[in-house]
């Protein structure tokens, strides 16, 4: 169930010798600043909004096998009792669930098995039925934001082909669409609602020039459709980036590259960098002694806390060190709230062959695990083939 792991702009000048010089002297500015490329896509849009309640809901993506056939509903946690229950049957294993500040539930698919999806549909829980919400125009739909009345899609992130955002209102009803970039990756996980900005910051690898990707910064204007690219001082060992997390008050920004390379080779990076935000420069580093794949902030207690697939290491960003590691295996993990952590976990059953040393897995245990955020203990334990788990947007 779980599935992680995927500009041009055109000026015109005059051509007498004054604006010629002129131009140069822009081009220098933006190769000075980093600016790679712009859009010139203006918003045009009367925005309704979407009414917020305060509910204490999670949901996630749950398989149950009936009479020989593996079905899928979306289960949902009450994050006051802990209590779960299944509310209603989907129709496939969608990818990615999103909380919509009314309460109901985006259900997403990117991705499933081998074929590119364009469907978002939504769970009104209210009324406990799924509706056909959005249908992108472009392939392969993964992290959805929400600001002022609008939903913003970014599309093709996990493949290293073109980039979009495509922008819908209220209603599901097709706005506008943005394209990024023409070969280039963002993957879940790897991108940042600035509310009070109105930007939505994407670290991307960009795949035009180098077929292993170089990692920058897409900044993208929420209010005016209009983006620019950065390219930060990072470690020159950084090949992609996985995933990040701010840290608002802090204004530091966390990134997990998921390799370094040397000689051309991929070797293991085992640190969370951290970097101020919006400056992007460089403060400090933490080894958490494997590949960092998945950050979660949890502003609340002050705690990184960072998956590697095996294990989830507990960084305290007060005293600025790693205070616990545990292992859980875990594939998918999201803040619920009220200092509680969500993880879908698989933990492999293995087998060793006596002959040849190999390691063969034979089996596997599943279930959803809540952390208590303040003293990192294990709150809950639900036994079951758990996936997606809802993101607030």
């Amino acid at each position: 169930m779980s599935n992680r792991a995927n500009l041009n702009s055109s000026y015109s000048y005059s051509i007498s010798a004054l604006w010629l010089t002129a131009g140069l002297l822009i081009l220098l500015v933006f190769l000075l600043t980093g600016c790679i490329k712009q859009s010139s896509i203006k918003a045009n849009v009367k925005q309704i909004t979407l009414k917020q309640i305060t509910d204490n809901n999670a949901y996630v993506i749950k398989a149950n096998t009936r009479n020989g056939n593996l079905k899928y509903v979306v289960s949902q946690i009450d994050v006051s009792s802990n209590n779960i229950q299944d509310t209603i049957e989907v129709d496939k294993a969608y990818q990615f669930l999103y909380k919509t500040i009314d309460g109901d539930v985006l259900l997403v698919d990117g991705k499933i098995d081998m074929m590119l999806g364009k469907e978002i549909k939504k769970y009104i829980v209210a009324e406990k039925k799924i509706i056909p919400f959005i249908k992108t125009k472009q392939y392969y739909p993964t992290t959805v934001s929400y600001y002022n009345g609008l939903f913003y899609v970014l599309l093709g992130a996990h493949d290293s082909g073109p980039l979009w955002i495509e922008v819908f209102d209220i209603n599901g009803k097709f706005v506008k669409e943005v394209k990024l970039d023409n070969a280039s990756m963002c993957l879940y996980g790897s991108t940042y609602l600035d509310k009070k900005a109105g930007k939505l910051w994407l670290i991307a690898q960009d795949f035009k020039k180098n077929t292993n990707g170089v990692p920058y910064i897409i900044i993208f204007d929420l209010k005016t459709f209009i983006f620019n690219c950065i390219v930060p001082p990072f470690d020159k060992e950084f090949h992609a980036v996985n995933s990040i997390a701010v840290n608002e008050k802090a204004k530091s920004i966390y990134l997990a590259p998921c390799v370094r390379l040397k000689d051309n080779k991929y070797i293991v990076n085992n640190y969370v960098y951290e970097y101020s935000f919006p400056s992007m420069n460089y403060i400090n580093k933490i080894d958490v002694g494997n590949q960092p794949i998945d950050l979660i902030f949890v502003e609340k207690d002050n705690k990184l806390y960072v998956n590697d697939g095996i294990n989830i290491t507990v960084i305290d960003k007060i005293a600025n060190k790693v205070i616990k590691t545990t292992q859980f295996y875990a594939f998918r993990m999201e803040y619920i709230g009220n200092s509680k952590l969500l993880i879908s976990t698989l933990k492999p059953i293995n087998k060793i062959d006596k002959i040849t040393g190999t390691i063969q897995m034979i089996g596997s245990v599943e279930k959803l695990i809540m952390i208590d955020t303040k003293n990192d203990k294990i709150l809950k334990e639900y036994d079951g083939s758990y996936g997606p788990i809802s993101r607030k947007i």
